[in-house]
Formats: C-alpha cells, structure tokens, sequence
C-alpha cells in the first residue's frame, strides 16, 4: 500500500512498491506467424459462440465482444483530463494538484489532531469519518499516479506522476507517526460518545491503531524520524528496481541466435523474420516476448537453452539496488524491534512469523516431492520421444531434464490433454469472447454486466484502452474498469490490477470544518474531488470507484483479425478481472459500511 495506517480502511488498494504480479508471461499472437494462422484455424467462425453453459442474459452483450475485436482508432488528444477528471489534462497538471493536496491534508491532520480539545464532542466523534476523508484525498492521487507512470506510453506523464507519487508517500510515511493523529484515534476509542462508534467504526479505528504501532509510534522522536527517512528511501529503491532506472545501466546484450532458420524451427517463418539479424545471427531482447516464444515453442533445445540463460543474466545495476534495498530493510527491522524484514513483513498476516512460513512451505515440499518427480519423469519421457520419435520403453534411461525443458514440454503436455479434457472448448478464444463470457457469468453470479462506453477525448492514455461501465440490475452504475489489454512499444509485459479510485459517500463531508478559507484553492486550481453520484435504494451520494486492467496480449491486426488468447491468458484475464470485481462489488454495493 502507499500507507499502513491512513489506507488500512479502504479495499483493493494498491500495494507500496510492487503492484504488479509477475503471474505469468502472456504470449502475445503474432500474426503472419505459423502460430497465429494456426490459432485462427482452431477458432470457431460461429459469431455467437462463447462459453460453454453460458447462455445470454436478457442483456444484449454482443457490442462487448465487438469492443474488444474490432480494430481501434487514434482518438484526438483535447485536454477533457485523463478518466474524465477535469485538471488531469496535461503532465504539468500534477503540480499544483500535488500542493493542493498537500494543502488539505496538513489541513485535515490539524483538525483530527485538535479534536479530542473540542468540549461538544462532535470533532471526536468524526475522527474516524475524518481519517476516511484524509485517506481518501491522498490516496485518490497516489492510486492515480501509480497506474500513470506504470502505463503510460508518455514520458512526461511517467516523470510527473513519479514526482507525485513519491512526495505524497513521503508525506503518508510523516503521517504512520503522527503522534497528534494516535492520540486522537485513542482518545475517539475511549470516548463515551452519543451516538456510540458502530461496530464498523470501532473495527476501522483498531486497524489504525495497529498500524500506527507497527510504525513504531511509541518509539523516540529521533527513531521514528529515522522510520520515515528508510521508508522514504526504500519507496524509491523499488521503484528504481522495478524501473531498472538505476543510475547509468547499461542495456542487457542481445540473446544471439545462430542459424535462426534452423534452431527456431517451429515457430514460423514470420516470427523468425521478424528477428533483427546481426550477419546470420538473430538477436533477441533478453526477458521480451519474443525470448519466451522460443522458451515455450522452439523445438530445438540449444535455442531453448540460449533463451534462458540469456533471461538470466545478471543486471549489475539493479543487483547493487536490490542490495541497498535488503540493507535498508534490514535496518529498518531494527528500528522497528525486529529481528529481520521477514518479522516485519508478517506481523499483521495469517502466518504470523517467518518460522510458521517455513514450516509450512517444508511441509508442502515434503508431501508434494513424489508427485513433482512424477510429473519430472513424465516430461522427461516426453522429451525422449522428441528425440527417438517413439515412447521410450518401462525403465529406460532419460535424457536430462533441464531448466529451460519445462515450459516447452509442459506446452506439449497440455496440448495432448486437450482432446480429451478440453473438447468442449476451443484452444484459443478472442479478447471479445471473454469479455464477454465475463459478463454472463457475473450477471448469473451478483446481476452484474458490463456496458461498452465511448471514451472522451483525453479519457485514455492509449487509443487501444477501452472502458466499460459496471451495470448492477438493481442499482445501476455502480463503476467503471477500463481494459489496457493489448501490446504495445514500452508497456509492461507483466498483467496487472490498479484501483486508481474506491467508492465512499461524499454528501456528507465536513468540509467547512477543515478550517480552510474561502477560495483557499484558487491558486491550486481544481482537485479530484466529485460531488458523487445518487444511487437507487441507497440514501447519500457516492464516487464511484475507478479499476484498471493491464495485461500484454496480442493486438486485432490491420486485417480485423481479433487478438486471440490461449488457456493461459484466459486464466490470466480472469485472475485480474477477480481483483477489479472484489473492488467494484466491495466498494459499490458497501460504499456506505466505510463510513
């Protein structure tokens, strides 16, 4: 999370350092490939065809499959403000909207800080409802930034939102040992107030209580500054390492492929051709797409073995980053009263401590060792039969099973279950498919769909990004996820789910008791603040929380052939589309149980 203790009562948030999951490496459809041509020839022609035993709804879905498969169009670039809020309209933006941020939030601490000296009561009883607003107001650009500068295909924007981001979490760190904040969450649980905390409020301020102590909040004045300044250091060393923009790394030699025509045999010829050459040699990005092709699909194992070692070299650079970064944690244990970052890392988790982590994952080891040497022998059977053309018999000596043998024959493997355990489906499915079969299964599930929306011009920082509004039967609107599906120069391979904003009701904010003066803004410009929305069956107003889907599939090509996605991708769309949905359904439907 950006912070411990301002974020603790809000879902499906962000994580400090590293949001994104390296689940898997999706593989991208090539087209003019002999891979592409050969998913296309598997994919049924039946426009109506979907999931099995998902019948249509009374929705009428079919514009969501053709969102998705259809080729996009460049959209013009008018400042209307990236996800219609209006002062994200340019890099520059960030600015003032970083001070004005700034601004109320000092504003807001002050007040809670003050609150247990009101003699009424009233400012005690909103700590709680005013810890929601402060949380709500940092972390509604922070989450914003972090999805911009992750995918953003503009530099500008990266270096602005980077800047943003890193100044609003040094300031949550300042905040994780307030101690004015820590008196007055203590002071607000042991108040005798009318009305009493609900049981909500009283869980939500038990949770800050927690997190304000993993902190170290009873710490020396002097060691807890010393808690913000390594927490400070440790957000930029992740993001460094994450970036690779350690200073002056020099970029990884390329994965040299000597006779491409021959060691890549089985991937095509318009993947092969697609390999920039140097002499007869083909050269190949270390961890691209492309390198996990031949990983997966090239036949000969010298390939295989050159895509590997060359994935694993190691990046000077970001070693000596990563060691800074175990160092600080290290430290940063210490002050905290712990014996390692692994204490720190599960104090508040279900394990507990790192003895109960490695416990567990022997155990696992111990009763999972025969079936996984089972499952090696199977694959080493399969790569004898590679090499001899036939089974090998009852007892035969295998070949060597090596690293970069797995995912080439475990490929193999799946591919001959598929007649059997997979007849009813179709090996690959178009992006739209699953969209779309996606939204069946949520309206038989929670009476959910998705609705394709137009995207205003400057809504996207990609023409190839589309949105979809989330549509409850009963109650509407109830959200927005906009899909970054598909490929492009620069994005990130890795899939991933960033909340850019939650839902909470809005209506009946304090805002006049921050204590701000009128037109305080006026230099700032406009925040991100919404007057919310009306909600059937629901009293108040509500934002309405904002998800993003990242993921690195291949593109609808120039001939409208739609992207395809294997099992694994599919696999890998679901997973996110888990996360975005435990935040529409959590924060749209129990908006009202933050408060």
């Amino acid at each position: 999370m950006a912070s411990r203790a301002i974020q603790s009562m809000r879902s499906a948030v962000p994580r400090l350092v590293q949001r994104q999951r390296a689940l898997q490496t999706p593989m991208r459809a090539f087209s003019a490939s002999a891979l592409r041509q050969n998913r296309l020839a598997q994919i049924p022609n039946d426009p109506n065809f979907d999931f099995p035993g998902l019948s249509s709804t009374k929705v009428d879905d079919s514009d969501v499959r053709a969102l998705f498969d259809t080729p996009y169009a460049p959209t013009s670039n008018e400042p209307t403000g990236l996800f219609t809020l209006g002062p994200l309209t340019h890099p520059k933006a960030l600015r003032p909207l970083t001070q004005r941020t700034l601004v109320h939030a000092r504003a807001i601490v002050d007040r809670i800080a003050r609150a247990k000296d009101d003699p009424s009561g009233r400012e005690l009883r909103l700590v709680v409802k005013n810890l929601d607003r402060l949380s709500d107001l940092l972390c509604g650009v922070i989450d914003m930034c972090e999805l911009v500068r992750n995918a953003h295909p503009d530099s500008r924007w990266v270096k602005e939102a980077d800047n943003t981001y890193e100044a609003l979490c040094s300031y949550m760190n300042e905040l994780n040992t307030d101690r004015g904040l820590f008196e007055a969450l203590v002071a607000t649980l042991e108040a005798d107030m009318s009305p009493p905390l609900s049981h909500a409020e009283k869980q939500v301020a038990l949770t800050f209580l927690r997190d304000f102590e993993k902190s170290g909040i009873d710490l020396p004045p002097e060691v807890r500054q010393r808690f913000v300044e390594l927490s400070d250091s440790l957000l930029v060393l992740g993001r460094t390492f994450l970036s690779a923009a350690s200073s002056g790394p020099s970029p990884q030699p390329y994965i040299e492929i000597p006779e491409p025509e021959k060691l890549l045999h089985g991937l095509g010829s318009g993947f092969i051709n697609s390999l920039p050459r140097r002499g007869g040699v083909a050269l190949v990005q270390p961890g691209s797409w492309e390198s996990q092709m031949i990983i997966r699909f090239a036949r000969d194992g010298e390939a295989r073995r050159l895509a590997y070692v060359g994935n694993s070299r190691a990046e000077p650079d970001r070693i000596a980053v990563l060691e800074k970064m175990l160092s600080e944690r290290a430290e940063l244990a210490g002050v905290l009263g712990k014996s390692n970052w692994a204490e720190v890392a599960l104090v508040d988790k279900m394990a507990k401590n790192p003895e109960n982590v490695e416990g567990f994952l022997s155990s696992l080891a111990a009763h999972h060792r025969q079936q996984a040497l089972g499952d090696v022998k199977l694959l080493q059977r399969l790569k004898s039969a590679s090499i001899t053309g036939m089974a090998p018999p009852a007892g035969a000596r295998l070949p060597p099973f090596n690293a970069w043998d797995r995912d080439h024959f475990s490929e193999q493997y799946v591919s001959a279950l598929a007649p059997a355990s997979l007849a009813p489906l179709a090996p690959y499915f178009s992006a739209g498919t699953v969209l779309r079969g996606l939204s069946r299964l949520f309206t038989k599930l929670y009476g959910i769909s998705f609705r394709p929306a137009n995207v205003a011009p400057g809504e996207v920082w990609h023409p190839s990004v589309r949105r979809l509004d989330v549509i409850d039967e009963q109650e509407g609107l109830i959200g927005v996820i906009y899909c970054d599906l598909f490929s492009r120069q620069g994005k990130p391979p890795n899939a991933a789910h960033y909340t850019v904003r939650c839902s909470r009701r809005v209506d009946d904010d304090d805002l006049a008791g921050d204590g701000l003066a009128p037109g305080w803004d006026s230099r700032f410009g406009p925040g991100l603040e919404t007057e919310g929305d009306q909600m059937p069956g629901k009293e108040g107003r509500y934002q309405l929380p904002i998800v993003v889907l990242t993921t690195d599939f291949g593109t609808v090509d120039e001939a409208g052939q739609p992207a395809l996605l294997g099992w694994h991708e599919v696999e890998t769309l679901f997973h996110e589309m888990g996360h975005a949905m435990h935040c529409e359904l959590l924060c749209g439907f129990n908006a009202d149980a933050q408060q």
